[in-house]
């Protein structure tokens, strides 16, 4: 789909010297459903055409903090338990 949006100039402003508008856009809205618990980090690769590592390093520079549950520890716990055995 492709849209047309106006974007003060002001705004344009605030994004980091060399980064395209558009691609800003579109990962402020990823990240905010990440945020949101709406898109896991496997669907913003996905979307943007990153691999795990490339999406993992974009959400640690970009600030975003690891959604990593109590309930993720424990799974992750007893998968390595049984891989040891």
């Amino acid at each position: 789909m492709h849209i047309t949006i106006q974007v003060p100039d002001e705004l344009i402003g605030l994004l980091p010297p060399g980064r395209e508008p558009a691609q800003e856009f579109v990962l402020a809205v990823l990240l905010d459903r990440y945020r949101a618990g709406r898109i896991s980090p496997g669907g913003i690769g996905r979307l943007l055409g990153l691999g795990y590592w490339e999406t993992e390093q974009l959400l640690c520079e970009r600030g975003v903090p690891l959604s990593y549950s109590e309930t993720d520890l424990h799974d992750d716990t007893e998968a390595v338990r049984e891989f040891l055995k």
